[in-house]
Order: C-alpha cells, then sequence, then structure tokens
C-alpha cells in the first residue's frame, strides 16, 4: 500500500503562541533528513517563515478566491514532499471553511495526502472552542 504524504498545517486563533517556531521546526526536520518539504505562509503582511526560508516557503494571500484555488490546487499537486502551512491567527477561520466547502479532506486522502492539523494552544477562552469546532 503507498505511503501517504504528511500535509501539517500549523494553526492557532491568536497572534504569538509559537506557530512560526513550530512550523520552522518541522521543516528543519525534514530538511535535516534531506527529505523534501515544501512550505506556504499564509500571512502576506508579515510573512515570518518565508522569511527563514525563501527557498522551500511561498507566500499565498487567501483573502479572494483567487489566491484560495492557487493554494489549495498546489497543495493537491505537489503531493509527494512533506508540506508546512503557517497558518496566520487572521484567516484561521476563513481557511477551515474554504477547506469544508471544497471537499479537500476527501480530495486530499484520494491522492494519498494526509492532512495533520496541529493546534497551538494559549490560556484565552475562545481557543478551547476553536479546538472543539475543528
Amino acid at each position: 500500500m503507498p505511503q501517504q504524504t504528511p500535509l501539517y498545517i500549523i494553526a492557532s486563533q491568536h497572534p504569538r503562541v509559537g506557530k512560526t517556531l513550530f512550523s520552522r521546526l518541522l521543516i528543519e526536520f525534514f530538511r535535516t533528513g534531506n527529505r523534501p518539504v515544501a512550505g506556504y505562509d499564509l500571512d502576506p503582511r508579515e510573512p515570518a517563515l518565508a522569511g527563514h526560508f525563501p527557498q522551500q516557503v511561498t507566500t499565498v494571500d487567501i483573502a479572494d478566491t483567487q489566491g484560495q484555488m492557487a493554494l489549495f490546487d498546489r497543495l493537491i499537486a505537489h503531493n509527494r514532499q512533506a508540506t508546512v502551512i503557517d497558518l496566520g491567527d487572521g484567516l484561521f477561520e476563513q481557511f477551515f471553511r474554504v477547506m469544508v466547502e471544497i471537499g479537500f479532506e476527501r480530495e486530499a486522502r484520494r491522492c494519498l495526502i494526509e492532512p495533520i492539523v496541529l493546534f497551538i494552544t494559549d490560556s484565552a477562552p475562545t481557543t478551547a472552542r476553536g479546538y472543539a469546532d475543528l
């Protein structure tokens, strides 16, 4: 049976909780093992992850339909390498709403891609509700 390719979605509803640091560590882990990895920084205003890995990380703005299509099409097309998404807090709800609307999880699994959401928590009361919604 073919092995599934991981798609790590590093997400939080709040800034400054270590989301980008965790994304960096994942990319370094794959790079250290000489394994192919691609990254997407979904914070077009302050693309911190892309600044650390300009060769591996692409900045994508999913505020409009064109950006959403570009991202999700790329995620399916490049299914032979691990992927890390640094999901900015401002786009948290929109990202997961679009993911559900287009049936991304079903298509990803068909393409042998395993979406893995790593939800970074903090002490805010809304964090528990956001986690429950996921």
